[in-house]
């Protein structure tokens, strides 16, 4: 995509070899937090299963940069006092590890990670080399774009008309979505345009999805 490569991978994330970057969006961190402060009962230990993933794709790829298309922190009521200090002991951990934030819709509404967790925040669109990274998809910029917030999935009829849903990479002529990384976020099925390739995610392995087979629904907006 704009004359480079990307690796999708089934952690939910994007790896471009060149710059030994990882491209995840939409983790949502502290989400579980918001609902339980809303009354909702919300099981313990997502931010940790969240961290871990992210940190197997880290030692799988051998990244040196983490860069995050938006909504890394999901409400001002995330900033729960537990879920910072868990998030603060990782990042104090890495010290190495260069972080960039693409500001999205969530957070405008949570604010910018503490500063001593060593991010830089910027708006959107960023460029990077062949292209840009966004939190809302694009279609007017000068570059492919890498966003999120759509939470993409797919789900796929089996003979018996089961469907089964799972989490996608949509990748478009203007650029690539993002599945949502985070453990509470949800996906939005989606059919798609023609011309969109489909990547579903399984545990292991992506699956592209014929548009025949992609029985849903265009996504509502994150």
């Amino acid at each position: 995509m704009g004359g480079a490569r990307l690796q999708l991978l089934a952690g939910r994330a994007a790896y471009w070899p060149e710059r030994s970057a990882l491209l995840v969006s939409d983790m949502h961190f502290g989400k579980a937090a918001a609902l339980r402060a809303a009354g909702r009962p919300v099981p313990p230990g997502t931010t940790a299963a969240d961290l871990e993933r992210l940190d197997r794709l880290l030692a799988d790829t051998g990244a040196e940069r983490l860069w995050i298309t938006g909504d890394f922190l999901h409400s001002p009521s995330s900033r729960h006092q537990p879920t910072l200090d868990r998030l603060g002991a990782w990042f104090a951990a890495r010290p190495g590890l260069e972080r960039l934030l693409v500001r999205g819709n969530h957070d405008e509404r949570a604010g910018d990670p503490p500063a001593a967790w060593g991010f830089e925040v910027v708006d959107e669109p960023h460029d990077v080399g062949p292209w840009c990274l966004c939190h809302y998809p694009r279609k007017d910029a000068d570059k492919p774009s890498i966003a999120g917030h759509l939470h993409p999935g797919v789900a796929i009829a089996d003979a018996s008309g089961e469907k089964l849903k799972r989490p996608a990479f949509l990748v478009r002529r203007h650029g690539l979505v993002l599945p949502s990384f985070g453990a509470l976020t949800g996906s939005h099925v989606y059919r798609g345009e023609p011309g969109e390739r489909v990547f579903a995610i399984g545990e292991s392995a992506l699956l592209e999805v014929p548009r025949s087979r992609r029985n849903v629904r265009r996504p509502r907006s994150a």
